[in-house]
C-alpha cells in the first residue's frame, strides 16, 4: 500500500484529480507489482510494470504524465534499492572487520 501512495503523490505531482487519482494510483501500483514477477523472462517486471502502471493511470492523467510517473517511479525504487543494498553491505562489512576468512573445508580429506 505504501508503495501505492508513493505513486499518488507522483500523481499529485503532475496534476492529477485528488480524489479520484487515489483508486487509480494505488490500485493500479498493486496490480502491477502483483504481477510484474509472474514474466520470469522480464528482470523485476522491467517495462511491464511502468506499461502497466501507465496503463491503469491513462483514466486520470495524460499518456506523457503517466509515463513520467511511472518512470520516477521506478527511478526512486532503483535508488531506495541500491541504498538499501550499500547500508547491508557496509553493516555486513562492519560486522566481520577484524574476523579472520572462514576458510571451506575440503571433502574426502
Amino acid at each position: 500500500m505504501f508503495n501505492g501512495l508513493q505513486a499518488y503523490l507522483l500523481v499529485l505531482d503532475v496534476g492529477g484529480p485528488p480524489l479520484r487519482s487515489l483508486a487509480f494510483a494505488v490500485g493500479g501500483f498493486a496490480l502491477v507489482a502483483a504481477t510484474g514477477p509472474l514474466l520470469v523472462v522480464l528482470p523485476a517486471g522491467a517495462g511491464f510494470r511502468e506499461a502497466g502502471l501507465v496503463l491503469c493511470l491513462s483514466p486520470v492523467l495524460s499518456a506523457p504524465a503517466a509515463t513520467t510517473v511511472a518512470l520516477v517511479s521506478r527511478c526512486l525504487f532503483t535508488l531506495a534499492d541500491s541504498g538499501a543494498a550499500a547500508l547491508g553491505g557496509a553493516l555486513a562489512w562492519r560486522e566481520r572487520r577484524g574476523r579472520p576468512v572462514p576458510v571451506p573445508s575440503r571433502v574426502g580429506r
